[in-house]
C-alpha cells in the first residue's frame, strides 16, 4: 500500500532547494500552515462549485464562499511575501565568481550609461556568468562570458535560476 506522503517543502512552495536553505523554524511552520490553509480552502471552493454544477444550479456564491475565498487569497499572500523574502536572501549571497543558469528562459535586463537597465533579454541554459556587483538598487549585476561583453540584472524570480558554478577539483 502507497502512503500519500507530502512532497519537500520547497517544492510545495516553487521554490528550489537551494533557496529555501534561508528558511528559519518560526517560517517554516508559518509555511507549513500557510499551505495547509490554502489547500483546504481550495478544496472548499471546488467541491462548492462541483455541488452547485451538479445540482444544476447557478453558482450562488454565499458568505461561507467568500470567507473561504478570502482564506485562500490571504494564504496565497503569506506565501508570495515570504518566497520573495527567500529570494532576497538568497541574493545577497552573491559574491565574485563564476555562475551559471539551471535553467533555460532566465530573464535579465542589459546594462544601459551608469545605472539604468535597458531591454532585456533572455538566457538560455548552462549560460556561464560572472557576478560583477550588487548596485544601490539591490540588484545583481552579471557579465555573460558567453560573448564577453553584454553586462545584465538578474532579479526576482529568474535569480533563483542562477547557481555557482563548483570550483575544480586537481586530478591528484
Amino acid at each position: 500500500m502507497k502512503r500519500n506522503t507530502p512532497s519537500p517543502l520547497h517544492r510545495r512552495l516553487s521554490l528550489p532547494e537551494h533557496v529555501t536553505e534561508f528558511l528559519t523554524k518560526e517560517e517554516t511552520a508559518h509555511a507549513e500552515h500557510s499551505l495547509k490553509a490554502q489547500a483546504m480552502a481550495m478544496r472548499w471552493i471546488t467541491k462548492f462549485k462541483y455541488d452547485n454544477t451538479q445540482a444544476g444550479v447557478g453558482l450562488g456564491y454565499n458568505a461561507e464562499f467568500w470567507e473561504q475565498h478570502e482564506k485562500m487569497s490571504q494564504a496565497s499572500s503569506a506565501l508570495k511575501g515570504l518566497r520573495a523574502v527567500l529570494r532576497y536572501r538568497y541574493s545577497l549571497t552573491f559574491e565574485e565568481g563564476l555562475f551559471k543558469t539551471a535553467k533555460g528562459g532566465v530573464w535579465g535586463r542589459m546594462r544601459t550609461g551608469l545605472h539604468g537597465r535597458g531591454r532585456g533579454r533572455y538566457l538560455k541554459r548552462n549560460t556561464l556568468l560572472m557576478w560583477i556587483e550588487r548596485d544601490e538598487f539591490g540588484e545583481n549585476w552579471f557579465m555573460n562570458l558567453n560573448d564577453n561583453k553584454t553586462i545584465i540584472a538578474i532579479k526576482g524570480a529568474a535569480l533563483q535560476s542562477v547557481i555557482p558554478v563548483p570550483p575544480e577539483e586537481d586530478d591528484k
